[in-house]
């Protein structure tokens, strides 16, 4: 029956008898970022219709190259000699969760709006993971964050009692 329920959502218009009934088993759901993060973006929906938590890129894209047929090649040639702190700071979408206004979600089945707004976040706080290099980075910056947000009582003690 759930299975049935996401197909039948994912319609364009779902017919029903009005006495039937559509059955979601224990329904789950996941969002990554923190309560403070999200709670900003619940507040930028209170003037927009969507909101995209986004990260910058930590070097410009305009300067960088690809490989093609063995050989690299300057992906966008006409930023060779630009400086990088001079080109447009470029974003990308942070993968953590999304937020949109229903109303606007399905009016173009997509949270991709004229009104979208940015939620940008710290680079120390993202990590895109599709390599186990990129685990590993993001093994670290947890490790690091949660060693700044919640510090070992056990360790403050032992400092104490030094």
């Amino acid at each position: 029956a759930s299975a049935a329920s996401v197909i039948a959502m994912a319609g364009t218009t779902v017919l029903m008898a009005p006495t039937a009934l559509m059955m979601i088993h224990n329904p789950m759901t996941m969002a990554f970022g923190n309560h403070g993060d999200m709670q900003r973006a619940m507040e930028m929906l209170d003037e927009h219709e969507s909101v995209l938590p986004v990260v910058g890129f930590s070097y410009p894209p305009q300067r960088g190259f690809v490989v093609r047929n063995g050989c690299v090649a300057r992906w966008m040639p006409q930023y060779e000699t630009a400086r990088s702190q001079d080109l447009d700071k470029i974003y990308h979408d942070a993968g953590q969760f999304y937020a949109c206004r229903s109303d606007a979600f399905f009016r173009g089945r997509t949270t991709d709006v004229e009104d979208m707004v940015p939620l940008v976040l710290p680079e120390k706080e993202v990590q895109d993971i599709d390599t186990m290099e990129d685990w590993e980075l993001a093994e670290q910056k947890y490790i690091r964050m949660n060693a700044q947000t919640h510090a070992d009582p056990l360790r403050e003690k032992k400092v104490e009692n030094a």
